[in-house]
């Protein structure tokens, strides 16, 4: 009869796993392996991982020692994800040996663009007034937007108007600062000064 004496710690080759994650990625995408060794024999040195507490939730690990996303994640949420991997061998009692791992979420563009500070609740609508027979290039006012997108690169906009109507004949934007200036002078009792619509596009790098 061969009696096993459970003396030994799964031990991790890492103390720490680190790995990006882009916020797109889901269904179990790969990220982390981690692996660890128990020089007990028999039972007593097979390991089992498992990821503790609710993390299971958004990562998962399997018997390989694989760490995967079971979801998608946002950055603008989570940054940064730390969470423990255990390993448990098949001893009685059983002793376990536990590493860190550490994922850093990437940014990737998306998040929608939204006008901001043109009161009305700030909503992204905007009111400006012009005084008529004023010359051509008079300051109407700015438009300005954001989104939650980390990188500079996610959050460089180009304005412009909607297409297609005539009004783009009475003002223009400056499609980097958002600056509403004046085509020509205006003529209250010509113009009735429609309401235009700004749309924000991304601007590529």
């Amino acid at each position: 009869m061969n009696i096993y004496c459970n003396t030994a710690i799964a031990l991790f080759t890492g103390a720490i796993y680190a790995s990006r994650l882009a916020t797109a990625q889901t269904g179990r995408f790969v990220r982390v392996q981690v692996t660890a060794t128990d020089w007990d024999a028999g039972n007593n040195g097979r390991v089992e991982y498992s990821i503790p507490g609710s993390w299971e939730v958004t990562f998962h690990v399997d018997q390989r020692g694989v760490v995967s996303a079971q979801d998608s994640v946002d950055r603008e949420r989570h940054s940064l994800f730390r969470f423990p991997v255990m390993a448990v061998d098949g001893g009685v009692p059983p002793r376990t040996g536990s590493t860190l791992v550490v994922i850093t979420v990437a940014d990737v563009d998306d998040e929608k663009p939204r006008f901001i500070g043109g009161g009305d609740g700030d909503d992204g609508r905007y009111r400006f007034n012009v005084t008529e027979e004023q010359p051509a290039e008079t300051t109407v006012g700015y438009v300005s937007a954001e989104d939650r997108d980390g990188l500079p690169q996610n959050n460089a906009f180009v304005y412009a108007f909607d297409g297609g109507s005539a009004s783009t004949n009475e003002f223009t934007i400056d499609p980097h600062s958002g600056l509403i200036v004046t085509r020509r002078p205006l003529d209250r009792e010509v113009s009735q000064c429609p309401r235009r619509r700004s749309h924000v596009l991304r601007e590529h790098w």
